[in-house]
């Protein structure tokens, strides 16, 4: 049944590459920085992703960027859509991290979802933790400074990482993600470089074991 089988993903087992094939589903890895799903595309089938971290973002009417936020594995995309019974997907996703995915048809989706009571449950845990971790993350930002919410946010990287952390990043991405400017960031990474916080690498930040102690005393964890 595909609920036992997402479910046993979520938990951190081994895919089951022979139920794949059976069941004509695909599973594709993505580099950092690429799209996964572009916004308005047709919603033909279900995404799970099942490694790595993504963004989720949107462009306004004026042309602004704007990013709604980020995500960790294990996540489910354009389930929303499917539910809302929309035909097209509401915005872009982008890869933060190198990611893999599970690729599942919307027909074969659709059809298990009818019989199968796990799938079932998985789906509306889904949904009800999305929703909560979408207004913990809102809670977290309005409660923090700019500063705050950044170093926590390369905080969360580095946990998902072996020290010392690369952290490979556009600083537009950080300026669209915190609603800043790109002047405010590049203020930011120096005041943080002369605190020993991170080092720079060409466009990338390191953060090696002095470094995240000093951001982990900053954040007060």
């Amino acid at each position: 049944m595909l609920g036992a089988f997402l479910k046993s993903i979520f938990n951190g087992e081994q895919i089951d590459e022979k139920f794949l094939i059976r069941n004509k589903m695909s599973i594709y890895d993505f580099f950092q920085g690429e799209i996964i799903i572009a916004e308005d595309e047709r919603v033909e089938y279900i995404d799970f992703l099942v490694q790595g971290s993504v963004f989720i973002s949107k462009f306004s009417k004026s042309g602004e960027r704007i990013i709604a936020n980020s995500l960790k594995a294990p996540q489910i995309f354009m389930l929303l859509e499917f539910l809302g019974g929309m035909d097209n997907t509401i915005g872009t996703i982008t890869s933060l991290t190198n990611i893999k995915i599970i690729r599942i048809p919307l027909s074969l989706f659709k059809k298990e979802l009818k019989y199968d009571i796990e799938l079932l449950n998985l789906t509306l845990n889904y949904v009800s933790n999305f929703a909560v971790e979408l207004m913990s993350q809102q809670i977290i930002k309005k409660s923090h400074s700019i500063e705050y919410n950044i170093l926590n946010y390369f905080y969360s990287i580095v946990l998902e990482n072996k020290l010392p952390c690369k952290i490979e990043f556009n600083k537009s991405f950080l300026a669209d993600l915190f609603n800043i400017n790109v002047r405010t960031v590049y203020r930011y990474l120096n005041e943080w470089e002369e605190k020993n916080f991170i080092k720079r690498q060409g466009q990338n930040i390191i953060i090696n074991k002095q470094g995240f102690t000093k951001i982990e005393k900053f954040l007060d964890l």
